[in-house]
């Protein structure tokens, strides 16, 4: 997750805008992903290269514009908002602007009955990725965990959600993947 939640700074630091959703099983897991996020560019002496992505957005009024843990929107522009599948979600657009990027991270757990990835699946297919558009970015960095989990379900075509994608990861001399095969989306099937 430590080095997702970089990917994520890459985004901010090198687009200086963009919106990201950062969907996890639970909201506190999201949650807890941003607010890591927000520590690092905080603490790591992010606002001497980056100013822009360090400081949160100023209001009108002189209130700070999401700088919390379920918002996160800085001076440049960049955006961060967790969303849990456990939680209804509530719109997915920021100041019209689309996700630019989505990060399906910790979503399926070890005791997901197949009601509870059903679920999942729907949330994602139905609610999650049609917030973006054609060039909003998809990337799932989790282990498909056990065999009906959402992400096995996408990696062995079960699911058509993410049908259209590129697996990428290490391969050994016999062609099998020897790391966790990571998915770039070319385009959105739902």
């Amino acid at each position: 997750s430590s080095n997702v939640e970089w990917a994520c700074i890459a985004e901010g630091a090198l687009l200086r805008t963009g919106y990201i959703i950062y969907l996890s099983a639970k909201q506190l897991q999201a949650e807890e992903h941003v607010v890591a996020i927000r520590n690092r560019i905080e603490a790591e002496h992010i606002d001497k290269v980056y100013p822009w992505l360090s400081k949160p957005k100023i209001g009108q009024h002189g209130n700070k514009f999401g700088w919390a843990k379920d918002f996160l929107m800085t001076q440049g522009g960049w955006a961060i908002r967790p969303v849990g599948a456990d939680q209804a979600i509530r719109g997915g657009k920021t100041l019209n602007l689309r996700p630019t990027l989505i990060v399906v991270d910790d979503l399926d757990e070890l005791g997901d009955s197949p009601y509870i990835v059903e679920h999942k699946e729907n949330l994602l297919t139905r609610s999650v990725l049609p917030m973006g558009n054609e060039k909003t970015r998809v990337l799932v960095p989790q282990n498909p965990i056990h065999a009906n989990s959402v992400v096995n379900r996408m990696l062995t075509g079960v699911s058509l959600a993410l049908a259209i994608r590129t697996v990428f990861g290490e391969i050994d001399d016999n062609g099998n993947m020897t790391s966790t095969p990571i998915v770039a989306v070319k385009d959105f099937d739902y």
